[in-house]
C-alpha cells in the first residue's frame, strides 16, 4: 500500500510539474498577450503549489516509512533528493512566487501606462526553481525505477 502511495504521489508530482512547464505556461503565452498571460498564471500557480506540496510530502513520507529500517545508499540519496525537491518547492511556493506575483502585478499596471513590461528578477528565480524541482523529481524517478518493490 505504501509503495503505491509513493509511486502515485511521485508520478502525479512529476506529471503536474511537467504539464505546467511544458504545456500550460507556453500555451498561455501563445493564447494571451503577456500582461494577461501573467494574470492567468498568477491564478493557476497558487493552486499548483498546493497540489505539489501535497504530492511531494506524500512521496517523502511514504518513501521514508518504506525504507527507514533498510536505509542503503540509494535510499538515502533518494530521500535526500525528495527533501531537496520539497524544500525548493516550499521556498518557491511560500516566499519567492508570492513576492514575484506582487511585483509582477505592479509591472503589469506600469505596462498599461507605459507600454513596456519589465518583469522583476524574482519571476525568473521562481521559474528557475520550478525547473530545478522538475529536474530533481526526474532524478528521483530514475532512482525509483532502479529499486525493487520495497
Amino acid at each position: 500500500m505504501l509503495w503505491s502511495i509513493y509511486i502515485y504521489s511521485l508520478v502525479l508530482w512529476v506529471g503536474s510539474i511537467f504539464f505546467l512547464l511544458s504545456t500550460c505556461i507556453p500555451t498561455t503565452f501563445k493564447a494571451f498577450k503577456e500582461p494577461e498571460a501573467f494574470k492567468f498564471i498568477d491564478l493557476i500557480l497558487p493552486r499548483y503549489f498546493n497540489i505539489s506540496f501535497l504530492f511531494g510530502i506524500a512521496a517523502l513520507i511514504s518513501f521514508y516509512i518504506l525504507t527507514k529500517n533498510v536505509l542503503g545508499i540509494i535510499s538515502t540519496i533518494n530521500i535526500s533528493l525528495l527533501l531537496l525537491a520539497n524544500a525548493i518547492n516550499l521556498i518557491n511556493g511560500l516566499f519567492i512566487f508570492p513576492k514575484a506575483s506582487k511585483k509582477r502585478i505592479a509591472a503589469i499596471e506600469a505596462f498599461y501606462k507605459t507600454g513596456e513590461l519589465n518583469l522583476p528578477t524574482s519571476c525568473k528565480i521562481s521559474a528557475a526553481l520550478n525547473t530545478a524541482v522538475l529536474i530533481t523529481c526526474l532524478l528521483i524517478t530514475g532512482i525509483t525505477s532502479t529499486l525493487t518493490r520495497i
